[in-house]
Protein backbone atom coordinates (compact mmCIF):
# COMPACT_ATOMS: atom_id res chain seq x y z
CA UNK A 1 0.00 0.00 0.00
CA UNK A 2 1.22 3.50 -0.83
CA UNK A 3 1.19 6.25 1.79
CA UNK A 4 -0.45 9.50 0.68
CA UNK A 5 0.41 12.71 2.50
CA UNK A 6 -2.64 14.57 3.79
CA UNK A 7 -1.53 17.90 2.33
CA UNK A 8 -0.35 16.54 -1.02
CA UNK A 9 -1.59 18.67 -3.93
CA UNK A 10 -2.71 17.79 -7.44
CA UNK A 11 0.17 17.59 -9.90
CA UNK A 12 0.17 18.24 -13.67
CA UNK A 13 2.96 17.30 -16.06
CA UNK A 14 2.94 18.51 -19.69
CA UNK A 15 4.90 17.37 -22.76
CA UNK A 16 5.16 19.27 -26.05
CA UNK A 17 6.34 18.44 -29.56
CA UNK A 18 9.02 20.43 -31.39
CA UNK A 19 6.34 22.83 -32.73
CA UNK A 20 5.07 23.67 -29.24
CA UNK A 21 1.87 21.63 -29.53
CA UNK A 22 0.79 19.85 -26.36
CA UNK A 23 1.06 16.09 -26.88
CA UNK A 24 0.68 14.66 -23.36
CA UNK A 25 -0.76 15.76 -20.02
CA UNK A 26 -0.52 13.73 -16.85
CA UNK A 27 -2.78 14.59 -13.93
CA UNK A 28 -1.93 13.05 -10.56
CA UNK A 29 -4.42 13.34 -7.70
CA UNK A 30 -3.64 13.25 -3.97
CA UNK A 31 -5.56 9.96 -3.64
CA UNK A 32 -3.00 8.25 -5.90
CA UNK A 33 -5.14 8.10 -9.06
CA UNK A 34 -4.04 9.64 -12.32
CA UNK A 35 -5.27 10.53 -15.78
CA UNK A 36 -3.22 10.53 -18.97
CA UNK A 37 -4.43 12.80 -21.76
CA UNK A 38 -2.75 12.64 -25.16
CA UNK A 39 -3.23 14.65 -28.34
CA UNK A 40 -2.67 13.61 -31.95
CA UNK A 41 -2.57 16.12 -34.80
CA UNK A 42 -3.05 16.33 -38.55
CA UNK A 43 -1.25 19.20 -40.28
CA UNK A 44 -1.81 21.14 -43.49
CA UNK A 45 0.86 21.92 -46.09
CA UNK A 46 2.10 24.88 -44.00
CA UNK A 47 2.51 22.75 -40.87
CA UNK A 48 -0.45 24.23 -39.00
CA UNK A 49 -2.68 21.71 -37.28
CA UNK A 50 -6.09 21.29 -38.87
CA UNK A 51 -7.29 18.36 -36.76
CA UNK A 52 -6.54 17.60 -33.12
CA UNK A 53 -7.80 14.45 -31.41
CA UNK A 54 -7.81 14.24 -27.61
CA UNK A 55 -7.53 10.87 -25.88
CA UNK A 56 -8.10 10.28 -22.17
CA UNK A 57 -6.54 7.07 -20.93
CA UNK A 58 -6.10 6.07 -24.60
CA UNK A 59 -9.81 6.49 -25.51
CA UNK A 60 -10.69 9.22 -28.05
CA UNK A 61 -13.01 11.77 -26.44
CA UNK A 62 -12.81 14.96 -28.53
CA UNK A 63 -11.98 15.99 -32.09
CA UNK A 64 -11.18 19.62 -32.93
CA UNK A 65 -11.02 20.60 -36.58
CA UNK A 66 -10.22 24.00 -37.99
CA UNK A 67 -10.08 25.60 -41.40
CA UNK A 68 -7.23 28.00 -42.04
CA UNK A 69 -7.47 30.40 -44.96
CA UNK A 70 -4.25 31.79 -46.40
CA UNK A 71 -4.10 35.03 -48.36
CA UNK A 72 -1.33 36.08 -50.73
Amino acid sequence: MRDIKENQEDKWIYKFDDKGNGIEEYYYRPDGTSTKTTFKYEFDSKNNWIKKIMYINEKPVLVNERIIEYYD
